[in-house]
């Protein structure tokens, strides 16, 4: 489900289940949060023979592969609005390590991100234009 609205300060609650029902204290979730300034409610279409996994890609969010990654990886998101981006790397010092300027379709897109020359480690990735913003956590072995 994406849902946005323009109200301001509200507070919204999502509610995150294991695949297949899993569960597990010592395993870390994930969860790709999207943000937009312009408003829309888009519900996932009827989803393939129960499994939870939907039928297309039209939905947004942020994916990387592989992660942990080595000398590349590949960034995958759908844009609502298209445009030029900017794609950061930050260390876990909070050191901006990479900077590109990016341009994508309105759509689904992808991207190789070179990181050969980054020491092993924890990295946050963030990916914005004037009306998104994506943040995901990426470890470069």
């Amino acid at each position: 489900i994406t849902y946005n609205t323009a109200t301001t300060g509200a507070t919204y609650y999502i509610r995150v289940y294991g695949y297949n029902g899993a569960f597990s204290t010592t395993t870390c979730y994930a969860l790709g949060v999207q943000t937009g300034n312009t408003n829309f409610i888009h519900q996932t279409p009827a989803l393939a023979n129960g499994k939870n996994e939907p039928l297309d890609e039209s939905v947004g969010g942020l994916s990387i592969y592989p992660n942990p990654a080595k000398d590349n990886f590949t960034v995958k998101f759908v844009s609502v609005t298209g445009g030029n981006y900017e794609l950061s790397m930050f260390d876990a010092a909070g050191k901006r390590v990479l900077k590109q300027q990016r341009t994508f379709e309105k759509g689904l897109n992808q991207a190789e991100v070179k990181t050969n020359e980054l020491p092993k480690g924890m990295y946050l990735l963030s990916l914005t234009n004037e009306s998104e913003s994506f943040t995901q956590k990426i470890v470069i072995e």
